[in-house]
């Protein structure tokens, strides 16, 4: 009897417990579950599976559903899954946009949604994307890169309160791009959320690459307009796709926009995907959900990030082996050897803090595969106890833990020792080494003239012995003694080259004053020792102090100029003593990241303030040692203006006026003749030593008449040469600088000429260099049995030499080059000027003087 009592019982509760399943549940009563799993049970997971349940009943209502697609949203918020709690609440406000009750809880949510994420838009297959969390900061620099004259009448232009013209997408090119640099716009920028770019194929060579764009304004309704206006230039209106205008550029990308973001892809097929995945009209992988490597990076840091660089290494290898099938084989060797197939991305980051900047790059690998090379470079994770004989008044420091003794890097680089010096070198010193650290003091070195700072190296070792054994041996190999001095402490080796170095690495390891206690470096090796595995650090300031000794060292200025400067100095440096850079790498089993990081940069304020005094008396120091050079150089001028013997140009007869022919007739007689006999050494363009049996001299005369000045220049060369190829310099060739008023500035003035006579005996020409000053110049090339000559006649008026008459004086030189060889200028000769300077300084030519008759 009492069986059968409890055995009705047992059937009565397997009859409650599964009652469920007698009957079809009603879209009502999953609702009901999927709110108890949700907020009763906190079980997100099994509510989001109800929620989909009402989704799929043909017969839910559509407030029911209106109602699953909220609440699934909701749990997608929870479980921090943006891009699909922005998927369920987009499809709610566009399929069911009459229930109005729920929507008007859903909007909020969706615009409180942290951050859109654009490689939700991006197809699951995207080969490499790019993000600029921070594009303000990049669009300023585009703003100042814009301003240009042509743009002056727009300069004014600014925007008001975010209003836009309604008449946007008429306004001609030249008004968009002077809005694009007016002031105005910058604050509107400030606004903007992110810009992105995704890869999706390489495509057929020569074709434009499948991509998708990307472009969230924000709060800036000014720069959508903008934007939009701007892209619409060059594109067509072609209709709607999903309620967003589409514009369609010829042979190009397609671009649709909405009141939120703007979107740009080629080929039209990749915008239509993208489209439905914005409107969640689509639920297809994306990159955002379905790329296991590049879920790992982090939605909200990419934001914050000046730029994210994400690269489907292997992917994008294979695009290219399809795009060009014949790699050249070196290529396909650096493949092979870097074994592309183990790789599956690359991350490069870009960060910019409060306090300071950072950039890492990141490669990883596929699960479960290795990679030989990156097998050879890792290496243990460092210690703060290998760091404990680096002196805590270090400025730099390089640290590594080197691998086990029987890895693969190690017997490689036993080997390479081993060869380099024909020793064996035995494993027990490679066994006993548990971190190396090089780190840099300040001061001058002592045993290295010059150095501006002292180096030193602390060795942690598990048993000094054998490697201090094998330090010996290898320093007796040394084919010249190297000035080492080396300490044994127990544990560490401390080596420097001079006794200081060493006394300071060993009272850091006694009186526990390493940088792992104090100094510039201790915040740095706090922040990164025992979480990195190779680290290299140098503190701004101590390096800035360095520069600067070795700066005034090398410096010409006297005692007082060295103070001055020294003050202004030390005080940049003391501002940078907080101010670290750290180059470091983070070695995961399947990841290898490398990171550059700044820290502690000073406020801007004082950093501006105190470059601005460095400035300033570095400006005043310069400004009185140009006016001391310029007093020097005035008194060497004078000097050798008062040695200058001026040329003699004498008149001419009036029944003697020179005839421009290339020949000295009767005129020339009376003349005076200038040799021009400097050989000009300090040229670099010589091709060679003079050719050997090579002749080659010159000689001038000067006349002058009221109407001209009167020139001709005989040339020895038994070997004229022209090749059109090179240079007029290079050639056979004349310059004859002319200083109309003998002003002897050291730049040249608009009174001076730089007349160039090029020998080619079938072409010769005469051209003027800086000013094409050439009215009514007269000339004429002739050749002679010993080489050429050259005769011209340069009016007054074109010279503008004022009122020319007996005792002018001008100023003038000649240089003759020589081309013996036929390839190149062998020898080069000069009447005043020795430098080869005379085309740009005319104060090294000579005078001439106008005589009478």
């Amino acid at each position: 009897m009492r069986f059968r009592k409890y055995g009705a019982a047992v059937i009565l509760s397997m009859l409650m417990l599964t009652g469920a399943q007698i009957h079809a549940q009603t879209s009502g009563e999953l609702l009901q579950q999927g709110l108890y799993a949700e907020e009763i049970e906190g079980n997100l997971p099994e509510a989001i599976v109800y929620y989909e349940k009402v989704m799929s009943d043909a017969s839910a209502p559509a407030k029911h559903k209106a109602q699953a697609l909220f609440h699934q949203g909701v749990c997608y918020i929870r479980l921090d899954d943006e891009a699909g709690a922005q998927a369920v609440l987009n499809r709610l406000i566009y399929d069911y946009a009459d229930q109005t009750a729920v929507l008007e809880k859903a909007k909020p949510l969706l615009d409180k949604i942290s951050i859109f994420d654009p490689a939700a838009l991006m197809p699951a297959d995207t080969l490499a994307y790019v993000e600029l969390g921070s594009p303000a900061k990049a669009l300023e620099l585009l703003r100042k890169r814009l301003e240009s004259d042509s743009l002056d009448d727009f300069a004014k232009i600014d925007i008001e309160d975010g209003q836009w013209p309604d008449n946007v997408d008429e306004l001609p090119k030249e008004v968009i791009m002077a809005i694009l640099a007016a002031p105005g716009i910058v604050a509107e920028l400030g606004k903007m959320e992110t810009l992105a770019l995704g890869v999706c194929d390489i495509g057929p060579e020569n074709e434009t690459p499948s991509f998708i764009a990307v472009v969230d304004p924000g709060e800036s309704d000014a720069l959508r307009g903008t934007l939009v206006a701007a892209l619409g230039l060059t594109g067509r209106p072609t209709g709607e796709l999903e309620g967003m205008p589409v514009m369609q550029i010829p042979d190009g990308p397609s671009i649709a926009y909405d009141t939120k973001i703007i979107l740009v892809a080629y080929p039209a097929e990749r915008l239509e995907w993208s489209i439905k995945q914005y409107k969640g009209k689509s639920s297809e992988p994306s990159l955002a959900t379905e790329s296991a490597s590049f879920k790992r990076l982090d939605k909200q840091a990419r934001r914050k990030n000046l730029v994210t660089l994400w690269g489907d290494i292997d992917g994008l290898y294979k695009a290219i082996q399809k795009t060009v099938p014949d790699l050249p084989p070196e290529v396909r060797l650096i493949a092979s050897i870097a074994n592309l197939a183990s790789m599956d991305d690359l991350v490069m980051t870009a960060a910019i803090k409060d306090d300071g900047a950072g950039i890492t790059a990141t490669l990883n690998l596929n699960d479960g595969m290795q990679n030989l090379i990156y097998e050879m470079i890792k290496t243990p994770t460092l210690d703060r106890a290998g760091m404990e004989a680096v002196p805590s008044s270090a400025i730099a420091l390089a640290s590594v833990a080197p691998a086990d003794a029987n890895a693969a890097q190690v017997q490689q680089l036993r080997m390479l020792i081993q060869n380099a010096l024909e020793e064996e070198i035995p494993s027990a010193f490679f066994e006993n080494i548990k971190q190396i650290d090089l780190f840099l003091l300040p001061g001058y070195s002592t045993a290295l003239e010059g150095m501006p700072f002292r180096p030193g190296l602390a060795i942690a070792c598990k048993d000094t012995g054998p490697v201090l054994e094998t330090l010996d041996m290898l320093l007796a190999k040394s084919p010249e003694p190297l000035p080492l001095l080396i300490r044994d402490t127990g544990s560490f080796i401390l080596i420097g080259l001079e006794q200081s170095v060493v006394d300071d690495a060993g009272n850091a390891l006694a009186k526990h004053e390493s940088v792992n206690d104090g100094g510039v470096l201790k915040q740095a090796i706090s922040d990164h020792v025992g979480s990195t595995e190779k680290l290299i650090l140098w503190n701004a300031g101590g390096i800035m102090e360095i520069i600067v000794d070795q700066a005034i060292k090398d410096s010409d200025l006297d005692a007082e100029e060295a103070a001055q400067a020294r003050e202004v100095l030390d005080q940049l440096a003391a501002l940078m003593e907080a101010t670290s850079f750290a180059l470091y790498t983070d070695e995961q089993p399947q990841s290898l990241s490398l990171s550059f990081e700044l820290k502690g940069i000073p406020p801007l304020t004082e950093l501006m303030t105190t470059l601005q005094s460095v400035q300033t008396v570095m400006d005043e120091i310069s400004e009185r040692k140009l006016e001391e050079q310029i007093r020097i150089e005035q008194e060497e001028r004078a000097a050798r203006f008062a040695k200058l013997l001026p040329a003699k140009v004498g008149a001419v007869r009036a029944e003697l006026v020179p005839v421009i022919d290339g020949q000295a007739d009767a005129a020339w007689n009376a003349a005076v003749a200038n040799p021009v006999s400097k050989k000009v050494a300090a040229y670099s363009d010589v091709i060679d030593a003079p050719v050997p049996g090579s002749v080659f001299a010159a000689e001038f005369k000067m006349l002058w008449d009221a109407d001209n000045l009167y020139y001709l220049l005989d040339v020895t060369d038994n070997t004229p040469n022209h090749d059109p190829e090179l240079e007029w310099y290079l050639n056979d060739s004349v310059a004859l600088y002319i200083d109309a008023t003998d002003a002897k500035q050291n730049v040249l003035g608009p009174t001076d000429y730089w007349y160039v006579f090029l020998w080619d005996e079938s072409d010769p020409t005469l051209t003027e260099c800086e000013h094409e000053k050439m009215d009514g110049v007269k000339y004429a090339f002739k050749k002679t049995e010993k080489g050429y000559c050259i005769e011209a006649a340069f009016p007054w008026p074109t010279l503008e030499t004022p009122a020319p008459g007996v005792g002018t004086v001008i100023g003038m030189d000649v240089i003759v080059n020589d081309n013996q060889s036929g390839s190149g200028r062998n020898a080069m000769i000069g009447w005043q000027d020795d430098t080869d300077n005379a085309w740009q300084y005319p104060n090294l030519w000579g005078r001439a003087v106008l005589e009478g008759q």
